[in-house]
C-alpha cells in the first residue's frame, strides 16, 4: 500500500481514539523500516487535523528520522 493510501487507511481505522479522548500518542517499537515512524506519525498528523481542528498534535516516538521535526514529536532512546 502507498503512504498516502495507508495514511487514508489509519486516519479512516483510529480516528475514533481521538474522538473517544486519547490526548497524545506514545509509539513505541512499531517500526518495520527506516521511515516507518515518518509515515505513521504523518498519519498520525493528519488524523489529528481531522478530529480536533485547531489543537496542537503531540506524539512521542521512539526512533526518529529525518523530516520528523515537521510534527510536534519527542524522541526517546528508549532507556528508561
Amino acid at each position: 500500500m502507498s503512504a498516502p493510501g495507508w495514511q487514508a487507511w489509519y486516519v479512516a481505522e483510529h480516528i475514533h481514539f481521538l474522538r473517544d479522548g486519547v490526548s497524545f500518542w506514545w509509539n513505541d517499537e512499531g517500526e518495520t523500516q527506516w521511515f516507518t515512524y515518518h509515515w505513521w506519525v504523518s498519519a498520525q498528523s493528519a488524523q489529528w487535523a481531522a478530529a480536533l481542528p485547531g489543537e496542537r498534535f503531540w506524539s512521542l516516538t521512539r526512533s526518529f528520522t529525518p523530516g520528523l521535526q515537521r510534527f510536534a514529536t519527542v524522541t526517546w532512546t528508549g532507556v528508561r
